[in-house]
């Protein structure tokens, strides 16, 4: 028992020393927290212990080298340590403060740091410099944080941490740029990440988020090697937050700005990681938006990191800019997806939200990555995309991702322009929508491909606003494919829409491209379901399929231009009075297989709109649809034209009104084509029929039409027809210039006629005439004149004639002189030969004619 009380108390002592070994490792570091150096001589920094500053007791930093409105202090390390408050002292007329460190080791900030002024503050440690979870700023001022080893002024002059010198005794007035060594340190910021709450009484967001910050309309700026934003936080109300990784030498330009300080990269081709993870944040919200500016190599937000400003008052906001030259990543957390990782710009107040603007060569957003530009008050802002390599979006059940620009109130949204080689969008979403008064943005996509597959490119109105347009090129192609979920939602495509109850008009949509691919229950769809008319849908492709995976189901893949959705089980609280687009389809070859549709569809009180297709080749096989169909009002129109038109295994060419039994005369169809055929038993049908008004009118224009007749009624062949259930039949009208060669002839008698021969003079007097019908020919009049031999030749030819011929060299003769025709012979062919000089006639003997009395007139 004693052996055993001895080891359990042993292990005890052993956890508790272990633990405390632990906690010791996690503080920070105590020791040699601010030691000045000895390069600016008699001007050397001194620290004055406890001194009173903003009513709490401090370090200060006194002395250093004064030239003009510059300041300028030197430590061999420089660190703060956690419940530490260090301020430099700011004397009259002083605008900056310079500190850099000499030394070998980074800088760690773990209390408050500050200046007891006004001034901007430069802090440099070209070993790198870390931020605690409990550092904070106090400056009245910018502040920038840097690795740099030195900064430039306009004279020349370097105020250097590599090469330390003191500064000339000459006025030093503007520094004009960080000068970078190769391998910089990094820069670390850590925290607790924010806390967003979304307020919807007032349709505010409020950020709750405790690190480090700067005084309304300043910068706050970190530029070094690296950057980690480890749930630290950076904030600058209505200013300007820089963040710059840096990986060569050379030089990062700095001017001054409204909001304190402006960075250029121009001469900088090698950048660093900037890495923001676990509710990250940078955020300059104010009465109007501020600025971000995000430059590196690659860029990450991860697990809820977020870029925001939200324009709170009268303002125009700044513009939220990301250049990474290879990739630009937002990843949500897909463990416990709470926060989306996300670059936000919004509009609360009477003012304009700022632009977003994304430069990189691959754009990544999974698991909950969002951009958003949204107006709540004045008007939104634009997100552009420039992705020069790719772009890819994809989303999970537990957590979107996607663009998104959106309005709520009288101002417009913001557009949303996209610029790739390659799109491939996986359940993620491009989104432009309005719920308010202002109308909505456009939404514009340019790519050499694009892939999208079980989500949607939408443009929407859910109000008084229009919904804006949706235009997608992609010099290759697009792919379209998706899904039915279990619960019926639908799979995606490209679509613009007015939602039940709204009022605004739909966008127009457009799409070019070499090759359009849409398949497995996709679709492109311009829609309304409200009282707001649908837009319409225009497509310019070389090459356009539409196919079914075999054994799904669904009315889709399609083309439509509906106000009510293409599918009869939709459900919408009323009908639509909104009048449905027209839709527009120009390619060289237009294939629709597997049960799928191009449509026009109308249940409500709304006109169906017209549709046009003109291609080289139009093919329907395996229940393919073209329609235009109505509940209550007049069909709409479909005009064909096309080389080729060919309809198979039960596939239909449909205009319809009235499906709800009411009235609606049927719409009419138009084709023209060289060819139109259809196997005779594939049952697949041209009909435009009515239910109470009068059938349609259907009109061919065709050099051939095979396998498909015009009748009154549809049969198990196919037919051609234009009907009404209960009111006038339509009309039928082809026009063909072939003929079949049974209608129409006459039958001629067989019989053969004896050959004439004169009997008398009565010959000569030109008195008779002869009438033959039938067959057999005429035999020759004995006293007609000589004609042209018909003659009779063997075309075979001898072995001999079919031999190879033999190479004959050509004499040298003179060029022939042309002469005029001057008569003609017959060849033994049968063929007239024009000659050179008349032939001389050989006249024939036919034997003597004997003389006749004359004949007297007959009475």
């Amino acid at each position: 028992m004693i052996r055993s009380r001895s080891g359990s108390v042993a292990q005890s002592v052993f956890l508790l020393l272990f633990a405390g070994a632990i906690a010791y490792l996690n503080q920070p570091a105590t020791l040699a927290q601010i030691v000045p150096d000895a390069s600016l001589g008699s001007e050397r920094s001194n620290i004055q212990r406890d001194v009173l500053v903003n009513g709490r007791r401090s370090d200060q930093i006194e002395g250093g080298s004064q030239r003009g409105g510059n300041l300028f202090h030197s430590f061999e390390a420089f660190n703060v340590d956690n419940g530490q408050r260090v301020y430099f002292a700011s004397p009259n007329g002083i605008d900056r403060i310079f500190s850099r460190v000499t030394g070998t080791s980074r800088s760690e900030i773990h209390g408050t740091l500050g200046v007891a002024g006004s001034a901007d503050l430069f802090l440099l440690n070209p070993n790198g410099i870390l931020f605690g979870r409990n550092a904070r700023l106090d400056v009245g001022g910018s502040f920038v944080a840097s690795s740099a080893a030195g900064v430039i002024f306009n004279d020349g002059f370097t105020f250097s941490a590599a090469n330390p010198q003191a500064p000339p005794l000459l006025t030093i007035s503007t520094p004009i740029g960080l000068q970078f060594r190769a391998n910089p340190g990094g820069l670390t910021v850590r925290g607790t990440g924010h806390n967003l709450s979304y307020n919807p009484d007032t349709d505010t967001v409020r950020v709750d988020s405790p690190g480090l910050q700067v005084n309304r309309d300043q910068t706050l700026a970190l530029i070094g090697g690296n950057l980690w934003l480890q749930g630290g936080s950076l904030r600058s109300e209505s200013g300007q937050i820089a963040l710059g990784s840096v990986m060569q030498p050379g030089l990062v330009r700095l001017s001054t700005a409204p909001e304190g300080y402006a960075f250029d990269y121009a001469a900088i081709n090698r950048f660093g990681n900037i890495e923001m993870r676990d509710r990250a944040v940078a955020d300059v919200s104010g009465t109007s938006g501020g600025a971000i500016q995000v430059q590196g190599r690659g860029v990450t937000l991860r697990s809820g990191a977020a870029l925001l400003s939200i324009t709170q008052g009268e303002g125009t906001g700044g513009t939220l800019s990301v250049n990474a030259t290879d990739s630009l990543r937002l990843l949500g957390d897909s463990i416990a997806p709470v926060y989306a990782s996300s670059i936000t710009s919004e509009s609360q107040g009477a003012g304009v939200s700022g632009d977003i603007v994304l430069n990189t060569q691959h754009l990544i957003m999974r698991e909950g990555g969002l951009v958003t530009t949204y107006n709540f008050g004045g008007g939104g802002g634009d997100i552009t995309v420039n992705a020069t390599e790719s772009m890819r979006l994809s989303g999970s059940g537990l957590q979107d991702s996607g663009l998104y620009a959106g309005t709520q109130a009288e101002g417009d949204s913001g557009n949303l322009t996209i610029n790739t080689v390659e799109l491939l969008d996986d359940r993620g979403a491009i989104f432009a929508s309005t719920y308010g008064d202002g109308d909505a943005g456009d939404v514009t996509i340019d790519a050499r491909t694009m892939t999208v597959l079980n989500t949607e490119v939408e443009a929407t109105t859910f109000a008084a606003g229009d919904a804006g347009d949706l235009t997608v090129r992609a010099t290759h192609s697009i792919i379209l494919s998706g899904s039915v979920d279990p619960l019926g939602n639908f799979p995606g495509g490209l679509t613009t829409q007015v939602n039940p109850d709204a009022t605004g008009r739909g966008g127009q949509l457009t799409v070019e491209t070499g090759l359009l691919r849409i398949s497995d229950n996709s679709f492109i769809q311009v829609a309304t379901f409200g009282a707001g008319d649908a837009g319409g849908i225009l497509i310019r492709a070389h090459t356009i399929e539409l196919f079914n995976t075999p054994n799904l189901q669904g009315p889709f893949p399609r083309f439509t231009s509906i106000n009510a959705g293409g599918n009869t089980s939709v459900i919408v609280p009323g009908l639509p009075t909104g009048d449905g687009g027209s839709l527009e389809i120009y390619a060289d070859r237009l294939s629709l297989r597997n049960n799928t549709q191009i449509s026009n569809f109308g249940p409500g009180t709304g006109r169906a709109g017209n549709l046009l297709i003109s291609a080289r080749i139009i093919e329907l096989d395996d229940q393919s649809i073209i329609s235009t169909e109505t509940r209550s009002t007049n069909g709409g129109n479909i005009t064909l034209r096309a080389d080729l038109i060919l309809l198979q295994n039960n596939s239909t060419i449909t205009t319809t009104a009235g499906t709800g039994g009411a009235g609606g005369n049927g719409g009419n169809i138009a084709i023209e084509t060289d060819f139109l055929a259809s196997p005779r038993f594939s049952n697949s049908d041209i009909t435009a029929n009515a239910f109470t008004g009068r059938g349609g009118i259907v009109t061919i224009e065709a050099q051939g039409i095979f396998g498909i007749t015009a009748r009154p009624a549809l049969t198990s062949e196919s037919d051609i027809t234009a009907t009404s259930a209960q009111g006038v039949q339509g009309t039928i009208t082809i026009n063909t210039p072939i003929v079949v060669p049974i209608a129409g002839t006459v039958t001629l008698p067989t019989d053969f006629s004896s050959p004439p021969l004169a009997q008398n003079c009565q010959a000569q007097e030109s008195r008779s005439r002869f009438v033959n019908t039938g067959r057999g020919g005429l035999p020759t009049n004995p006293a007609d004149p000589l004609v042209a031999e018909e003659l009779w030749q063997d075309l075979g030819e001898s072995d001999a004639a079919i031999a190879p011929p033999q190479a004959i060299e050509s004499p040298n003769l003179p060029p022939a002189t042309l002469i005029e025709a001057q008569g003609w012979i017959v060849s033994p062919q049968g063929n007239m030969i024009l000659t050179a000089a008349a032939p001389t006639a050989i006249p024939r003997e036919i034997g003597t004619v004997t003389e006749c009395d004359p004949v007297l007139a007959h009475e």
